[in-house]
């Protein structure tokens, strides 16, 4: 049932002049050869102006689900010059922005979500935080615990920070899911932390620490 109506609502509005709706087209082929298994051909790169397009199309067309976790998007959230200067703030804000792709049966690369990385302003906490999203055409095809796995990879290599951090809403279940299925930890309940809606939202914290690797739980391989 999403299925179809995830195909309709791709070609019933155009997107920024994107053509989203070929996303369509592979629906059937993503959801039947790939809901639940690993994504070898996932690529994740910082986030850059070549993005743009389908990063706004896609961010659009999934705004339904996003808002339901995000704080309150302003009018010009998706407007080139908003993201030009997300792009820009990354040389000198501790705040990183990463786009997550597949490749298409065609062999294209296509937009599938972001991962944003909020790194500490000092130099002894060894601690960042990371909230991500996958688009609406994208969810629970594994994507997302597929993005998340190969992220802690980097992090366990860079061997530079202790801990990642991630809020979640206490309804989000399937971002919860995610972090889980990586090894996060439940540490407990953040009250009244972000405004989502115009309201004060209580959020689960989940941690990695980097020596969890170590600790003889069974780990998510990539």
């Amino acid at each position: 049932m999403r299925r179809e109506q995830t195909k309709q609502s791709l070609s019933s509005e155009p997107y920024f002049g994107c053509p989203y709706d070929v996303y369509g087209a592979y629906l059937d082929f993503l959801f039947d050869q790939y809901s639940g298994k690993e994504w070898s051909n996932l690529q994740i790169e910082p986030l850059r102006s070549k993005h743009y397009d389908e990063w706004a199309a896609l961010k659009l067309l999934s705004k339904e689900t996003l808002q339901e976790y995000e704080p309150l998007w302003d009018e010009n959230e998706l407007s080139p010059e908003s993201f030009q200067s997300r792009i820009s703030a990354q040389a000198t804000y501790p705040k990183w922005d990463y786009a997550l792709s597949i490749q298409n049966a065609k062999g294209e690369r296509l937009f599938v979500g972001s991962i944003c990385v909020q790194l500490p302003r000092g130099g002894t906490e060894k601690t960042f935080r990371i909230s991500y999203w996958v688009g609406e055409p994208f969810r629970g095809l594994g994507i997302g615990t597929t993005a998340i796995g190969r992220f802690l990879n980097m992090f366990i290599n860079a061997g530079q920070y202790r801990r990642i951090e991630a809020l979640v809403c206490p309804e989000n279940k399937a971002s919860q899911n995610i972090l889980e299925k990586n090894q996060f930890v439940r540490e407990g309940l953040l009250r009244k932390s972000l405004k989502i809606k115009g309201i004060w939202r209580d959020h689960f914290i989940y941690a990695f620490l980097n020596e969890d690797v170590d600790s003889g739980e069974e780990s998510v391989q990539y």
